[in-house]
Protein backbone atom coordinates (compact mmCIF):
# COMPACT_ATOMS: atom_id res chain seq x y z
CA UNK A 1 0.00 0.00 0.00
CA UNK A 2 2.87 2.25 0.75
CA UNK A 3 4.34 1.71 -2.59
CA UNK A 4 1.37 2.35 -4.70
CA UNK A 5 0.49 5.62 -2.63
CA UNK A 6 4.19 6.86 -3.33
CA UNK A 7 3.86 5.64 -6.97
CA UNK A 8 0.85 7.98 -7.14
CA UNK A 9 2.76 10.65 -5.62
CA UNK A 10 5.27 10.31 -8.25
CA UNK A 11 4.00 9.36 -11.25
CA UNK A 12 5.05 6.08 -11.76
CA UNK A 13 4.30 2.23 -10.77
CA UNK A 14 5.03 0.36 -7.80
CA UNK A 15 6.84 -2.31 -9.73
CA UNK A 16 9.10 0.69 -10.38
CA UNK A 17 9.86 0.84 -6.59
CA UNK A 18 12.64 -0.60 -4.56
CA UNK A 19 12.67 0.26 -0.50
CA UNK A 20 15.82 2.34 0.19
CA UNK A 21 18.09 2.99 3.34
CA UNK A 22 18.18 6.31 2.05
CA UNK A 23 18.64 9.35 -0.76
CA UNK A 24 21.96 8.13 -1.23
CA UNK A 25 21.70 4.38 -0.55
CA UNK A 26 19.46 4.50 -3.98
CA UNK A 27 21.62 7.05 -5.56
CA UNK A 28 24.72 4.80 -5.16
CA UNK A 29 22.78 1.69 -6.33
CA UNK A 30 21.64 3.24 -9.63
CA UNK A 31 25.44 3.80 -10.38
CA UNK A 32 27.06 0.28 -9.14
CA UNK A 33 23.82 -0.56 -11.51
CA UNK A 34 25.39 1.04 -14.46
CA UNK A 35 28.42 -0.69 -14.01
CA UNK A 36 30.49 2.32 -12.62
CA UNK A 37 33.07 3.51 -12.69
CA UNK A 38 34.04 -0.30 -14.65
CA UNK A 39 32.61 0.96 -18.11
CA UNK A 40 34.36 4.62 -17.87
CA UNK A 41 33.35 7.54 -19.59
CA UNK A 42 31.60 10.40 -18.47
CA UNK A 43 29.76 11.95 -15.96
CA UNK A 44 27.95 15.21 -15.81
CA UNK A 45 26.42 16.69 -13.26
CA UNK A 46 26.28 20.59 -11.33
CA UNK A 47 27.10 22.02 -7.91
CA UNK A 48 23.36 22.45 -7.16
CA UNK A 49 23.49 19.06 -6.64
CA UNK A 50 23.13 16.96 -2.87
CA UNK A 51 26.53 18.10 -1.58
CA UNK A 52 26.74 14.62 0.08
CA UNK A 53 26.78 13.56 -3.35
CA UNK A 54 30.31 15.16 -4.50
CA UNK A 55 31.97 12.73 -2.52
CA UNK A 56 30.54 10.24 -4.68
CA UNK A 57 31.33 12.13 -7.92
CA UNK A 58 34.63 12.84 -6.99
CA UNK A 59 35.79 9.59 -5.76
CA UNK A 60 34.57 7.96 -9.19
CA UNK A 61 36.55 10.98 -10.81
CA UNK A 62 39.26 9.04 -8.80
CA UNK A 63 38.26 5.99 -10.28
CA UNK A 64 38.69 6.96 -13.75
CA UNK A 65 35.49 8.47 -14.67
CA UNK A 66 35.09 11.95 -16.22
CA UNK A 67 33.25 14.10 -14.16
CA UNK A 68 32.06 17.73 -15.49
CA UNK A 69 30.90 19.59 -12.09
CA UNK A 70 28.00 22.51 -14.33
CA UNK A 71 28.10 25.96 -11.96
CA UNK A 72 25.14 27.91 -11.96
CA UNK A 73 24.47 31.13 -12.70
CA UNK A 74 22.43 33.56 -10.38
CA UNK A 75 21.81 30.35 -8.94
CA UNK A 76 20.60 28.58 -11.95
CA UNK A 77 21.54 25.84 -14.03
CA UNK A 78 20.56 26.91 -18.10
CA UNK A 79 19.23 23.25 -19.51
CA UNK A 80 21.39 24.33 -22.59
CA UNK A 81 24.35 23.76 -20.01
CA UNK A 82 23.56 20.14 -20.17
CA UNK A 83 23.12 20.24 -23.51
CA UNK A 84 26.58 21.49 -24.42
CA UNK A 85 27.84 18.91 -21.80
CA UNK A 86 26.46 15.75 -22.60
CA UNK A 87 28.43 14.09 -25.14
CA UNK A 88 28.68 10.31 -26.71
CA UNK A 89 30.97 9.34 -23.33
CA UNK A 90 28.50 10.39 -21.42
CA UNK A 91 27.15 7.28 -18.64
CA UNK A 92 25.17 9.43 -16.38
CA UNK A 93 23.72 12.54 -15.48
CA UNK A 94 22.89 13.51 -12.18
CA UNK A 95 21.12 16.05 -10.36
CA UNK A 96 18.87 17.55 -7.94
CA UNK A 97 15.76 18.05 -9.23
CA UNK A 98 14.77 20.48 -6.81
CA UNK A 99 18.03 22.10 -5.05
CA UNK A 100 18.80 21.27 -1.27
CA UNK A 101 20.50 24.88 -1.58
CA UNK A 102 18.57 27.21 -2.97
CA UNK A 103 15.97 25.92 -3.88
CA UNK A 104 16.55 25.74 -7.70
CA UNK A 105 13.79 22.89 -9.71
CA UNK A 106 15.24 21.96 -13.13
CA UNK A 107 13.93 20.81 -16.36
CA UNK A 108 14.28 17.40 -16.14
CA UNK A 109 12.29 16.42 -18.92
CA UNK A 110 14.64 18.29 -21.35
CA UNK A 111 17.83 17.27 -20.02
CA UNK A 112 16.29 13.66 -20.50
CA UNK A 113 15.91 14.18 -23.76
CA UNK A 114 19.50 15.37 -23.84
CA UNK A 115 20.97 12.33 -22.30
CA UNK A 116 18.73 9.82 -24.27
CA UNK A 117 19.82 11.23 -27.26
CA UNK A 118 23.82 10.18 -26.53
CA UNK A 119 22.51 6.75 -24.76
CA UNK A 120 23.18 8.40 -20.97
CA UNK A 121 21.28 7.64 -18.21
CA UNK A 122 19.47 10.17 -15.85
CA UNK A 123 19.33 10.11 -11.76
CA UNK A 124 17.61 12.30 -9.96
CA UNK A 125 17.68 13.29 -6.21
CA UNK A 126 13.72 13.98 -5.60
CA UNK A 127 14.23 14.40 -1.81
CA UNK A 128 13.24 18.03 -1.69
CA UNK A 129 10.79 17.22 -4.33
CA UNK A 130 8.43 14.24 -3.34
CA UNK A 131 5.22 15.75 -1.65
CA UNK A 132 6.23 19.70 -2.29
CA UNK A 133 6.01 20.00 -5.99
CA UNK A 134 4.04 18.20 -8.49
CA UNK A 135 5.65 15.50 -10.42
CA UNK A 136 5.29 12.64 -13.28
CA UNK A 137 8.37 11.03 -13.35
CA UNK A 138 7.13 8.90 -16.23
CA UNK A 139 6.41 12.26 -18.10
CA UNK A 140 10.18 13.20 -17.59
CA UNK A 141 11.45 9.92 -18.87
CA UNK A 142 13.97 9.79 -15.98
CA UNK A 143 15.28 6.51 -15.49
CA UNK A 144 16.13 6.29 -11.80
CA UNK A 145 15.31 8.81 -8.82
CA UNK A 146 15.46 8.13 -5.04
CA UNK A 147 14.52 10.26 -1.85
CA UNK A 148 14.49 9.41 1.80
CA UNK A 149 11.17 10.07 3.81
CA UNK A 150 12.14 12.10 6.74
CA UNK A 151 11.34 16.01 4.97
CA UNK A 152 8.10 16.41 2.73
CA UNK A 153 6.75 12.93 3.00
CA UNK A 154 6.52 13.44 7.21
CA UNK A 155 8.22 9.81 7.20
CA UNK A 156 11.61 9.49 9.51
CA UNK A 157 15.37 8.15 8.95
CA UNK A 158 15.92 4.89 7.55
CA UNK A 159 13.70 3.98 4.57
CA UNK A 160 13.34 5.58 1.24
CA UNK A 161 12.37 4.71 -2.45
CA UNK A 162 14.66 4.29 -5.56
CA UNK A 163 12.38 4.54 -8.84
CA UNK A 164 13.98 2.89 -11.56
CA UNK A 165 12.22 3.07 -15.57
CA UNK A 166 10.85 -0.12 -15.93
CA UNK A 167 11.83 -0.92 -19.47
CA UNK A 168 15.64 -0.28 -18.15
CA UNK A 169 15.47 -3.14 -15.54
CA UNK A 170 16.35 -5.95 -17.87
CA UNK A 171 19.54 -4.03 -19.02
CA UNK A 172 21.06 -3.18 -15.90
CA UNK A 173 23.96 -5.35 -13.49
CA UNK A 174 22.27 -6.69 -10.66
CA UNK A 175 24.49 -4.34 -7.80
CA UNK A 176 23.88 -6.15 -4.48
CA UNK A 177 22.34 -9.20 -3.12
CA UNK A 178 19.53 -9.45 -0.58
CA UNK A 179 17.00 -11.64 0.37
CA UNK A 180 14.52 -9.48 0.16
CA UNK A 181 14.94 -9.83 -3.34
CA UNK A 182 13.56 -13.33 -3.41
CA UNK A 183 10.43 -14.50 -4.70
CA UNK A 184 10.62 -17.89 -3.92
CA UNK A 185 12.87 -19.42 -1.77
CA UNK A 186 12.81 -23.51 -0.81
CA UNK A 187 15.75 -24.63 1.27
CA UNK A 188 17.20 -28.12 1.14
CA UNK A 189 19.79 -27.99 4.33
CA UNK A 190 17.78 -27.95 7.43
CA UNK A 191 15.37 -30.88 9.47
CA UNK A 192 12.70 -32.07 7.10
CA UNK A 193 13.29 -30.16 4.21
CA UNK A 194 12.95 -31.56 1.00
CA UNK A 195 15.65 -32.91 -0.74
CA UNK A 196 16.89 -31.05 -3.94
CA UNK A 197 19.99 -30.00 -5.92
CA UNK A 198 22.03 -27.74 -3.84
CA UNK A 199 21.62 -25.59 -0.74
CA UNK A 200 17.98 -24.29 -1.98
CA UNK A 201 15.70 -23.50 -4.93
CA UNK A 202 15.54 -19.01 -5.16
CA UNK A 203 14.27 -17.12 -7.90
CA UNK A 204 14.00 -13.25 -7.51
CA UNK A 205 11.30 -10.89 -7.99
CA UNK A 206 11.20 -9.38 -11.83
CA UNK A 207 10.54 -5.81 -10.68
CA UNK A 208 12.86 -3.09 -8.96
CA UNK A 209 12.52 -4.57 -5.66
CA UNK A 210 13.79 -7.83 -7.06
CA UNK A 211 16.97 -6.11 -8.54
CA UNK A 212 17.57 -3.48 -5.75
CA UNK A 213 16.10 -4.46 -2.15
CA UNK A 214 18.55 -5.50 0.70
CA UNK A 215 17.83 -6.90 4.05
CA UNK A 216 15.28 -5.42 6.81
CA UNK A 217 14.33 -2.27 6.66
CA UNK A 218 12.09 -0.21 9.15
CA UNK A 219 8.68 -1.07 9.35
CA UNK A 220 7.80 1.65 11.76
CA UNK A 221 8.31 4.15 9.07
CA UNK A 222 6.65 2.23 6.57
CA UNK A 223 3.43 2.95 9.14
CA UNK A 224 3.99 6.26 9.81
CA UNK A 225 4.11 6.58 5.31
CA UNK A 226 0.93 4.34 5.01
CA UNK A 227 -0.75 7.56 7.12
CA UNK A 228 1.38 10.37 5.70
CA UNK A 229 0.93 9.41 2.09
CA UNK A 230 -2.83 9.41 2.14
CA UNK A 231 -2.66 12.59 3.52
CA UNK A 232 -0.70 14.15 0.74
CA UNK A 233 -2.96 12.13 -1.86
CA UNK A 234 -6.23 13.48 -0.50
CA UNK A 235 -4.70 16.93 0.41
CA UNK A 236 -2.76 17.35 -3.36
CA UNK A 237 0.44 18.48 -3.45
CA UNK A 238 -0.95 21.46 -6.31
CA UNK A 239 -2.71 22.86 -3.63
CA UNK A 240 0.02 22.36 -1.15
CA UNK A 241 1.98 24.44 -3.97
CA UNK A 242 -0.81 26.99 -4.40
CA UNK A 243 -0.64 28.17 -1.08
CA UNK A 244 2.97 28.59 -0.86
CA UNK A 245 3.08 30.76 -3.49
CA UNK A 246 1.55 33.84 -2.13
CA UNK A 247 4.24 33.66 0.27
CA UNK A 248 7.29 33.21 -1.80
CA UNK A 249 5.84 36.20 -4.47
CA UNK A 250 6.06 38.37 -1.07
CA UNK A 251 9.69 37.10 -0.39
CA UNK A 252 10.52 38.08 -3.98
CA UNK A 253 9.27 41.54 -3.57
CA UNK A 254 9.94 42.10 -0.34
CA UNK A 255 13.72 41.32 -0.17
CA UNK A 256 15.09 43.37 -3.07
CA UNK A 257 13.97 46.51 -1.35
CA UNK A 258 15.67 45.42 1.51
CA UNK A 259 19.10 44.99 -0.67
CA UNK A 260 19.49 41.11 -1.16
CA UNK A 261 20.24 39.47 -4.11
Amino acid sequence: RVKERFARLVGASPRELAFVQSTTAGEQLAIDALDLPGRGGRIVTDTLHFFGSFWIYEQLARRGMEVVWLRPQDGRIDPAAYERAIDGDTRLVSLSLVSTYNGFEHDLARICDAAHAHGARVYADIIHAAGTVPLDLHATGVDFAACASYKWLMGDFGLGFLYVREGLLDQLRRPRFGYYQLARFRSHVYPFDPPGDGVADMAARDDAEGLFAMGTRSHAVMAQLDWTLAALLELGVERIAQARMPLLARLHEALPAKGYR
